[in-house]
């Protein structure tokens, strides 16, 4: 196949209608509809669960397997600015002490 201007521009409007298509359904078959409680506090936790499962594997494994020993910097880093973050509630500091820590600890192991 060959790529051309006219493959890649409809590539990409074929790609945005198939984007754009799952966001907008829920918004408008919702629009003006009154949810259940129980619904909007479940919704609640979707961030927290979304960002879990973007951040644990990167924390809990190496190389494909678990590994929770002393010589996983990115664990020991989190446990770190988890405790700080729990203490002082300040985003940036919490971002600034991972950066260090983690400088840190790939110096030291």
């Amino acid at each position: 196949m060959e790529v051309n201007t006219i493959n890649v521009i409809l590539l990409i409007l074929g790609i945005s209608v198939f984007t754009y298509i799952p966001r907008s359904l829920p918004m408008v078959y919702l629009s003006g509809k009154e949810l259940p409680n129980w619904l909007i506090e479940w919704m609640k936790f979707i961030p927290a669960g979304i960002f879990a499962a973007l951040i644990c594997p990167g924390i809990f494994t190496d190389n494909g397997s678990l590994n929770l020993s002393f010589s996983n910097i990115e664990l020991m880093a989190s446990i770190i600015v988890l405790l700080i973050s729990l203490k002082k509630k300040s985003l940036g500091l919490s971002i600034v002490v991972g950066v260090i820590t983690i400088t840190i600890l790939m110096t030291i192991i």
